[in-house]
C-alpha cells in the first residue's frame, strides 16, 4: 500500500494549505474556510470598526493574528439583547446579556460572509467605570489564557454608547464562590470542596507559570457554574478564576518604589506585607488562597467577627 498523498488546497485568494497560518500550524483550507483569509478579514474590518483606542486596537489585532479562533474581538453594543444588571464591583458593574448575532468564528470565502458561533448565547458584560484601571495592560495578557480551562474566558470587547465606558464581554457564570458556598454549604461534600480547591490551585499555577500575580484573589472573583453533564450523567461544578487584577511580577518589582498606590481588594485576603506598602507577590496569592480555604471549611470569611475597616487593616499590618 502506498501512503495517501494529501492534495494541496487553494482558496480564491491564492492561499495554499501548505502555507503557514501561524508559527506552529499550517493553513487550513476546506469547505469555504481559510485561516489566512480569516486573519486578513479581521485586520481589514478593524480599520473601519475600532475601539477608538489605538493601544486596544493593536492588542485586539495581535490576538487575532496569533490565532483567530481564540481571540479578542471588537463587538458592537447593538449585538447585546436582554441586558440585566447583575452586581456592582470595585471597578464597575456586571450585566448579563444575550448575543443577538453571536461571535465571529471564521470567514467563509464561498458565502463571502462570516460564520458565527454563540448565537443567542448568554454572556456577562463587565463595564469598567474606574478610570484608573489600565485596560490596555490587562488586554496584553488576555490572549494567553483563552484556552486554559481554569481561567474565565473573555470573548471580546465593547463600549457602552451612553456612558462611553469600555466593556469586557466574557462567559457568564451562575455565581461567585462566596455566594456558592453560602448557598450550598450544608449540602457540599468534602470531595467536592477539595476538587474546587484543587481546580483553583491549577488556575493559580497556570498564572504563576506565566509570571503573573493575581493581586486580588478571593471568593468574589472566583466564578462558579453548575450544570448537568449528559455524558457523565451527573451534575458538574465548574470553577474558573477571573484574572482582571493580574499583573506581571516583573512590572510589580519595577514599580515597587511607588508604595501604596495600588493597594486594593478584600481586606481579609490581602497579605499583611501589602498593607504595609510592599508589592504583591506570588507568595501573596498563596496567602490569599489560604483565606479561601478557610472560607470553604467554615462558610465564613476570615475575620468575619470584625468590621473590615481601617482598624482591622492597622491590626492586620502588625501581624
Amino acid at each position: 500500500m502506498f501512503p495517501k498523498i494529501r492534495r494541496t488546497q487553494y482558496c480564491p485568494a491564492g492561499h495554499s494549505s501548505k502555507d503557514f497560518a501561524y508559527s506552529d500550524r499550517q493553513n487550513y483550507v476546506h469547505s469555504g474556510i481559510c485561516d489566512l483569509c480569516t486573519k486578513e478579514r479581521f485586520i481589514q474590518e478593524l480599520k473601519t470598526c475600532s475601539s477608538g483606542n489605538a493601544n486596544i486596537d493593536k492588542i485586539i489585532q495581535e490576538s487575532q493574528i496569533n490565532n483567530p479562533y481564540y481571540n479578542l474581538q471588537w463587538m458592537p453594543y447593538d449585538n447585546f439583547q436582554n441586558i440585566n444588571h447583575k452586581v456592582d464591583g470595585s471597578r464597575g458593574s456586571v450585566y448579563s446579556a444575550k448575543l443577538k448575532n453571536g461571535r465571529k468564528e471564521c470567514w467563509n470565502f464561498l458565502k463571502q460572509d462570516w460564520e458565527y458561533v454563540l448565537i443567542g448565547h448568554k454572556v456577562a458584560l463587565k463595564e469598567i467605570t474606574d478610570s484608573r484601571y489600565d485596560i490596555a495592560s490587562f488586554l496584553k495578557m488576555k490572549p494567553i489564557y483563552n484556552r486554559k480551562g481554569y481561567i474565565a474566558e473573555y470573548y471580546g470587547f465593547s463600549k457602552n454608547p451612553s456612558t462611553q465606558n469600555y466593556i469586557f464581554v466574557m462567559e457568564l457564570f451562575d455565581d461567585d464562590l462566596h455566594g456558592f458556598i453560602n448557598r450550598t454549604y450544608l449540602d457540599l461534600e468534602w470531595k467536592l470542596k477539595i476538587d474546587i480547591l484543587l481546580t483553583m490551585i491549577c488556575g493559580l499555577r497556570s498564572l504563576h507559570a506565566e509570571n503573573y500575580v493575581h493581586c486580588n484573589f478571593h471568593g468574589r472573583n472566583t466564578l462558579v457554574c453548575n450544570y448537568f453533564d449528559e455524558y457523565y450523567n451527573s451534575d458538574i461544578v465548574r470553577v474558573s478564576i477571573d484574572f482582571d487584577s493580574c499583573k506581571l511580577e516583573n512590572d510589580l518589582i519595577l514599580n515597587s518604589d511607588h508604595k501604596n498606590n495600588e493597594t486594593y481588594g478584600s481586606i481579609p485576603y490581602i497579605p499583611p506585607e501589602v498593607l504595609r506598602g510592599n508589592k504583591f507577590t506570588i507568595e501573596g496569592d498563596v496567602y490569599s488562597f489560604g483565606g479561601i480555604m478557610y472560607e470553604m471549611v467554615t462558610a465564613q470569611r476570615p475575620f468575619a467577627d470584625q468590621a473590615h475597616d481601617t482598624y482591622l487593616m492597622m491590626t492586620y499590618m502588625v501581624l
